[in-house]
């Protein structure tokens, strides 16, 4: 949690959260949610397309080795707005992220699975926002499935792998993964029960998926780890 917090803030200072900060100004209604890195507050859609905007702007958060992707930074900023507008405690707040990181991986595995291509974290987070911040708006498993169906349908299939061949600020989709899922919740309290079901992901064991590829010895997403790793002796500190 510290560590998505971390990205975040500094993600703040970032020309794509101004980008975001503006987008919400525009397009959202003022609220009383706060929004991390401004004066703002928003209702829970416009303080989760800013924040969304912050947390993966400097691609300095988690990455996750069998999805390839970054599944905290993908949904914190709804997570977050919506404990917020909550007002949760950070025990229940601490379950809710679990949530959001399960649901985040096992549908990156699923949608990958499907689609045999490489997509990204704003894919799997749309999925990831809509689990967390449906928990901690209290939903059934009725509700709960049906903005899970509509946020799965409907997020953005990022072509992560043409971001990394030309590289751009589109990056992960991570801010339009945030605002699908912040839609979806929106969406599935107030409407009929979707059409489409979400996959069921392939990996159905007991295991938290959380900790079977979870990578984090350096402040970076995962690709130059192993870089790192090898210009740097085993016997530097990492930190003074």
């Amino acid at each position: 949690m510290l560590d998505l917090l971390g990205a975040l803030v500094a993600g703040s200072g970032s020309g794509q959260f101004a980008a975001g900060l503006a987008l919400a100004r525009r397009a959202f209604r003022s609220g009383d949610i706060p929004v991390i890195g401004a004066a703002d507050t928003f209702d829970f859609l416009g303080a989760s397309a800013a924040m969304g905007h912050a947390s993966n702007a400097y691609d300095i958060d988690d990455g996750h080795n069998i999805i390839r992707a970054h599944p905290g930074t993908s949904f914190i900023g709804g997570l977050l707005a919506a404990g917020y507008a909550r007002d949760l405690n950070a025990q229940d707040f601490l379950a809710a992220l679990y949530v959001s990181y399960e649901a985040t991986i096992r549908m990156g595995e699923a949608i990958m699975d499907y689609y045999q291509y490489a997509h990204s974290s704003g894919t799997f987070g749309a999925v990831g926002v809509a689990a967390g911040a449906g928990r901690i708006y209290g939903l059934d498993r009725a509700a709960l499935n049906n903005i899970l169906s509509i946020a799965e349908f409907n997020a953005p299939l990022v072509p992560g792998i043409r971001s990394v061949e030309y590289p751009s600020m589109n990056k992960d989709g991570v801010p339009f993964g945030v605002m699908t899922g912040a839609l979806a919740l929106l969406a599935g309290r107030a409407a009929s029960p979707a059409t489409s079901i979400c996959w069921r992901p392939t990996n159905t064991a007991t295991i938290w998926t959380i900790w079977a590829g979870i990578t984090r010895s350096w402040p970076c997403t995962s690709s130059p780890i192993p870089a790192a790793a090898g210009a740097i002796p085993p016997s530097t500190p990492v930190c003074p």
